[in-house]
């Protein structure tokens, strides 16, 4: 019984850290007056920042310095935008949030789309996969941009307003606030599974 509740902790520990090698630090800015400040928080998201007294930015923001990633159009994403104010953005009802992914070495890519909502979790699934090279599956992603997109802007952004703050986080697979547990993918745990599997053979044998 013991061999059996290790087992099912190893799977359960398995399945919560199936993403956990997937990082994406040193995000940069992508404005021109370089007055909006953005650090890392986490494996994978960053902290904006744009200072009183200064001109509205675009809220564009990448980094290059991605590790871990093998794009599977089936794997869940989410985005949350935290800690924003309801004045922090300026966008119209035609804007979304975007997230562009590439491959640079092979030159591959793929852009992920939703609506624009300003604060709150954002879960892209295949079906919001706007566009993806078929030869993107399967390779590794070395390039990352989230944006927010206004079609109804001249220069296309969602700009972010001078004095706002708020943190962006990007997880892998659905959160647990919003599900109660995140589901890997189906082949995540699978040893795990095997393990579990046999463990339970040799029990019923024993008890012959």
């Amino acid at each position: 019984m013991k061999k059996l509740i290790a087992v099912f902790a190893l799977a359960a520990l398995v399945c919560g850290a199936a993403f956990a090698d997937i990082t994406m630090t040193n995000w940069e800015p992508l404005d021109y007056n370089g007055n909006l400040s953005v650090t890392d928080y986490g494996s994978a998201g960053f902290d904006v920042e744009l200072p009183d007294g200064v001109n509205s930015e675009g809220f564009d923001v990448d980094t290059y310095d991605v590790s871990g990633w093998l794009f599977d159009p089936n794997e869940t994403i989410t985005v949350t935008l935290s800690g924003f104010d309801n004045d922090a953005f300026i966008a119209s009802d035609n804007s979304w949030l975007t997230i562009d992914i590439r491959n640079y070495e092979e030159d591959y890519f793929g852009e992920y789309k939703l609506p624009w909502t300003g604060n709150g979790t954002y879960t892209f699934t295949a079906d919001d996969i706007h566009y993806a090279d078929e030869v993107l599956e399967g390779t590794e992603i070395t390039y990352v941009n989230i944006y927010g997109w206004d079609y109804n802007d001249a220069d296309g952004y969602v700009y972010i307003n001078p004095g706002a703050s708020g943190r962006v986080t990007v997880v892998f697979g659905v959160p647990e606030e919003e599900e109660g547990t995140v589901v890997p993918e189906p082949g995540v745990c699978a040893y795990a599974l095997m393990g579990l599997g046999s463990l339970v053979g040799m029990k019923k044998r024993f008890v012959k």
